[in-house]
């Protein structure tokens, strides 16, 4: 109990504590930011006054060092000549400045000239004799055989100083006598003293000069000489900082001064800123925030304990209420999956109702086709509607069943040869369909060639347990080949297969019905019908047909020289020729035994007569072996009429035509004789 009233007393103090503790550590860091401004304020200031001092100090090291080789020329080349000198002096003070006078000191202390040439009373008498002080400067100059540089207040003013230089001018001489000469050098070279070089510069004028206005921005800069103050740059309008003073020292021969700078209020304004009251400002309200803060959040905690309860009960009953919901929609789920299995069902059934359609519709026209070129337009026409993606074709296999070839091709992209050997489909080699694609290890079949598609599927058409082809279709898309393409696919290769079996039966029993089977003319049977429909065709149009009636000479006797099988071989070889000389239009049969009619619709009875000696020389040319024995030579023998010169129904020009060969045969045969 004690514990917890401690820790309540804890939590109701906790505000004013965090407050507290923050406020003060924004005091801390307000201090800590102000003394880090004052500390580079004074190193700022130290900087200063160390520019200032070394800028003092290099700029007179470089007027001294002009002035030591100016009088190191004088001393190398003699005594000058005035005009030179006025003109080097000239020079000297237009270069460099802040000089009162710079002037020629000859050994008896007696001003000689002086740059400008104005009167300084201050430095030498009436008699151009320097003024003591000035002498006091030379003599020890000329003592030490030096330069000596001196600091001597003015003679006519009290708080005035001037900075004074002096060097010696030692001539140098080649040959002389050692009584006459001065030696002022180490070196034992004999010189001869010839005065001095003297300059004269008011203390606050050269000091102006020698310190850049750069650097005595944003702070007053005072020079002391022991005790007293030589120079002082004060700007009355801004208050200096004494508290934040630096010092240096210039120490240049006997000038000992002290530089003082001293930062002015410009420069704390520009480098102090306003981040330790922000700091310290920002602090206060953020420990007072904070203090609300955290009573506002004890504030709340209560009030969420409260809730919390009232929460507990309220969750157990949402979460009875959701489970109810989950309930209640996992039964609306399954209804939903029922019903789209339903509609996916029944458009499975709409669809496969429509294919049957379309497969009935397609063995309706495929029963009512007349020939294969009408039964392939059928199936290709039909293929796009029942695989509307694919590519393919029907392929047929020969009666020799040496090779397969397209029939009918369909889609964009043809992806199979058009002619193959049986044993390059596996469909045909396994009698059965034969799948290929990506998701399988089934190599595709060696008739498909450089194929973008990826699923192909064979399926050999069987009637009549023989294989009659097979339907080719190919996918660019594995799912679009499914198992009931498939199966569809399967039925369709069926019903075409019996459909083009069944065309094939009826065009061979026909060609059959129409054809010798020896020498594959026309019978004689649709050479009547042939001859009839033309003679109505020509009535109406009164265009004229021609009869050619053949016979072979002696044909008997070759059946009994060389056998029936030789005999037959010379029908064949007879009835290929005419063939090859016919038009499409003319109509060439076996009449009977060795007697041939060639029928030519439109052709008048003298052109019939030149194709009838064109045949008959054909016919003499053939080459005919037995083996490799040679035979005789064939000739034939034509009778020629032509309706309707000859009569006026095919009955009797058929008769005239047969008269006119007999008479060929009496007159000798190997002729053509015209009827009467």
């Amino acid at each position: 109990m004690k514990v917890e009233l401690i820790a309540r007393q804890f939590l109701r103090l906790l505000p004013a504590l965090t407050a507290i503790s923050i406020f003060s550590f924004s005091v801390l860091l307000w201090q800590a930011l102000a003394l880090q401004q004052n500390q580079q304020i004074e190193r700022k200031t130290r900087l200063q006054a160390t520019s200032v001092a070394n800028q003092i100090s290099n700029q007179l090291e470089e007027r001294i060092l002009a002035l030591v080789r100016m009088a190191g020329r004088w001393e190398n080349s003699g005594r000058p000549i005035q005009r030179e000198w006025e003109r080097d002096a000239a020079l000297f003070v237009l270069h460099l400045g802040a000089y009162q006078a710079i002037s020629w000191v000859d050994s008896d202390y007696q001003l000689r000239w002086i740059e400008p040439d104005i009167s300084l009373e201050s430095i030498y008498d009436s008699n151009a004799s320097l003024k003591q002080p000035y002498k006091d400067i030379l003599k020890a100059a000329y003592t030490q055989g030096h330069l000596v540089i001196q600091q001597i207040p003015r003679l006519n003013a009290s708080k005035d100083a001037d900075i004074v230089i002096a060097i010696p001018i030692f001539v140098r001489l080649e040959n002389t006598s050692s009584s006459q000469v001065k030696t002022s050098r180490e070196d034992d070279i004999y010189r001869r003293f010839d005065g001095f070089i003297m300059t004269v510069s008011p203390s606050d004028t050269l000091i102006e000069k020698l310190v850049s206005e750069d650097l005595l921005q944003g702070y007053e800069i005072e020079i002391w000489d022991g005790e007293h103050k030589i120079y002082e740059y004060f700007n009355p309008q801004k208050r200096s900082l004494t508290e934040l003073v630096k010092e240096e020292e210039v120490n240049l021969d006997s000038i000992n001064w002290r530089v003082r700078v001293y930062p002015t209020e410009e420069l704390l304004a520009l480098e102090q800123t306003h981040l330790p009251i922000l700091v310290l400002g920002s602090g206060g309200l953020i420990a007072l925030l904070m203090g609300l803060v955290i009573r506002q959040a004890q504030i709340l905690n209560r009030r969420a304990k409260n809730f919390e309860i009232a929460n507990q009960d309220l969750q157990k009953e949402v979460e009875e209420r959701h489970r109810t919901e989950q309930a209640l929609q996992q039964t609306y789920d399954n209804l939903e999956q029922q019903s789209q299995e339903r509609i996916a069902w029944v458009n499975t059934l709409e669809q496969r109702n429509k294919e049957r359609a379309l497969l009935n519709r397609m063995n309706d026209l495929l029963q009512a086709s007349l020939s294969t070129e009408e039964a392939t337009q059928v199936v290709s026409k039909t293929v796009p509607l029942l695989f509307p993606t694919s590519s393919g074709g029907i392929y047929w296999i020969n009666d020799s069943h040496t090779w397969v070839e397209a029939i009918a091709n369909w889609g964009e992209t043809q992806t199979s040869k058009i002619v193959f050997a049986p044993h390059e489909c596996f469909s045909l080699r396994q009698g059965q369909p034969y799948l290929s694609d990506e998701t399988d290890i089934c190599l595709p079949c060696q008739h498909i060639e450089n194929s973008p598609s990826i699923s192909h599927l064979c399926i050999p058409m069987i009637a009549q347990g023989e294989a009659l082809g097979i339907l080719y279709l190919s996918f660019l898309e594995v799912d679009k080949l499914n198992e009931n393409q498939q199966q569809l696919g399967i039925m369709f290769a069926r019903s075409i297969g019996l459909a083009l079996a069944n065309l094939q039966l009826r065009e061979s029993l026909r060609y059959q019905s129409i054809r010798d089977p020896l020498t594959t003319l026309f019978n004689r049977r649709y050479m009547e019908e042939s001859l009839t429909r033309e003679i109505n065709r020509v009535t109406r149009n009164t265009y004229p047909i021609g009869i050619l009636m053949i016979d072979i000479d002696h044909f008997k006797q070759f059946n009994d020289t060389y056998g029936h099988d030789t005999g037959d071989s010379v029908l064949k070889a007879i009835g290929h020729f005419l063939q090859s000389q016919v038009r499409g239009s003319d109509i060439a049969c076996r009449y009977g035994g060795e007697e041939l009619i060639l029928i030519l619709p439109e052709v008048n009875l003298k052109e019939t007569q030149n194709r009838a000696e064109q045949i008959r020389e054909g016919v003499k040319k053939l080459q005919l072996k037995r083996g490799s024995q040679k035979l005789n030579e064939i000739t034939v023998s034509i009778g020629v009429a032509c309706f309707p010169d000859q009569g006026l129904t095919g009955e009797i020009v058929i008769q005239a035509a047969d008269a006119a060969l007999y008479k060929a045969k009496e007159q000798g045969r190997d002729q053509v004789v015209v009827a009467d």
